[in-house]
């Protein structure tokens, strides 16, 4: 084993013969023994101790994401709807959006890569999958297929690919405050599962983490959301448990006493009186051939025996632990009600607005921001926005935006007429961008323009 320096810490960590950091770094007190493939856990046996699901790496974050319902239900609430984003390719310089089906190559490209990603996935499967990986891991990772030789750009882009995130490595290059580009912070991605490994440059990679607030954990790889939720994600397992067993097994429904008495109190049943009441009450039930009525020669006394669940608080529990879970992923936690109850129509279909543009909407801006400098756009006149203007809880929002964005180019167009505004102010306020610049010609015409109208303006004073 080799030792790589992190040059934000004095320690060194182990690495593997390649000099490739671990691809996550176990946290301290929380990140202790990796349980994997057990569903259910006997918790009788900690002895009334506090029990709180323990995680090693990105791969116990899946395994869990696969069998906690809420976790399973919270991260694909936002990756579904994420997935509904549709790409829009506008002039960075004009502001205005190229049409789907235009024939500008820049543009025309832009809209082929992102319906059809790679070979197998459309759109709507590549982001779902980029989204549940990141949501899940705290981290994602976009290959980009440029042509061999060539520098990431839309030019040689063939195809975008995700990569699974627990099987990722990379190797420092040494520098990390003092980087101008991500070669001197990285230089080396490798992705290895089983006996494949594959190893791409730094820019080949897209990588997209939540915030890392310990440098302990390393410097690249972000930190998932899960590992502050242990607590109430475990609970979470427990109440599941307990339900399942109690469903599985109810134990005893009703208890039979001797119902006989004298002066000195009850009198219990003899065991030939106990024997024969068993034996006899295997005759009635609700099977067919039973009878549903019970004779006894015996006075005896039934005693129901409460079953309730909803008892043991086990479904406030799953639903308090449920929000503190939704809200620390941004999801409305009206969306994620396990229950009917206080659930409506209007609700809902705010809190799906809360979610878009709570959450959403601000993600997809960040993620199609990095999206634009992997793909080296920003060296051209177009980028990529995400549109979410088709969602139909989103269509009244729109609508109402659009009716003020008009109200306000009114204003600031009578602002410009008397000369409050410049015509650049008026394009700089509404994204448009400068004037394009005209050549000679353009301005020699439009200088022969103005003063032709100064000529004629002239000439009507004089008329006056």
């Amino acid at each position: 084993m080799n030792k790589v320096h992190n040059p934000l810490i004095s320690k060194s960590v182990s690495a593997d013969a390649d000099g490739m950091w671990p691809q996550y770094e176990s946290h301290e007190g929380a990140l202790t023994a990796l349980r994997r493939g057990l569903p259910f856990v006997n918790y009788m046996l900690f002895s009334n101790t506090p029990y709180w699901q323990s995680l090693t790496n990105l791969q116990s974050l899946f395994d869990w994401y696969h069998i906690n319902p809420v976790f399973y239900a919270t991260v694909m609430i936002k990756a579904r709807e994420y997935a509904n984003m549709r790409i829009k390719v506008v002039n960075r310089r004009t502001g205005v959006e190229e049409p789907e089906f235009t024939r500008k190559t820049i543009p025309a490209k832009l809209y082929a890569l992102f319906n059809k990603p790679n070979v197998l996935q459309s759109r709507w499967e590549f982001f779902m999958q980029r989204k549940i990986f990141e949501e899940v891991a705290g981290n994602s990772f976009t290959y980009g297929n440029f042509a061999l030789g060539f520098k990431g750009s839309i030019n040689t882009i063939e195809s975008l690919w995700n990569v699974w995130p627990a099987y990722m490595k990379f190797k420092l290059a040494g520098k990390y405050f003092e980087a101008t580009q991500i070669n001197d912070v990285i230089s080396e991605w490798k992705f290895e599962i089983g006996n494949y490994k594959k190893t791409w440059e730094p820019h080949e990679i897209m990588h997209k983490n939540k915030p890392n607030t310990n440098v302990v954990d390393g410097l690249i790889f972000g930190r998932s959301p899960a590992c502050s939720l242990i607590r109430p994600l475990s609970n979470i397992d427990m109440a599941y448990e307990s339900r399942n067993v109690m469903m599985r097994n109810r134990g005893m429904r009703v208890m039979i006493t001797s119902d006989k008495s004298d002066a000195s109190g009850n009198i219990p049943l003899g065991a030939d009186e106990e024997s024969a009441v068993q034996e006899n009450m295997k005759k009635y039930g609700m099977l067919e051939g039973q009878s549903q009525f019970f004779f006894s020669p015996s006075p005896l006394r039934a005693t129901a025996i409460d079953q309730d669940v909803a008892k043991l608080g086990l479904f406030e529990e799953i639903a308090t632990d449920a929000m503190m879970v939704a809200n620390a992923y941004g999801v409305p936690e009206v969306l994620l009600k396990l229950y009917i109850k206080g659930a409506t129509f209007e609700n809902q279909e705010a809190s799906v607005r809360r979610l878009y543009q709570g959450t959403l909407i601000p993600e997809a801006e960040d993620d199609m921001n990095a999206m634009n400098n992997f793909l080296s756009l920003d060296q051209t006149d177009w980028m990529i926005v995400p549109d979410f203007s088709h969602v139909a809880a989103l269509q009244e929002s729109e609508e109402k935006k659009a009716q003020t964005e008009e109200r306000r180019k009114k204003v600031a167009m009578e602002e410009v007429k008397n000369n409050l505004m410049t015509p650049d102010e008026y394009r700089e306020l509404f994204g448009y961008g400068k004037m394009p610049e005209t050549d000679d010609k353009d301005e020699s015409e439009q200088s022969d323009t103005e003063a032709n109208n100064e000529s004629e303006n002239g000439e009507e004073g004089k008329e006056k």
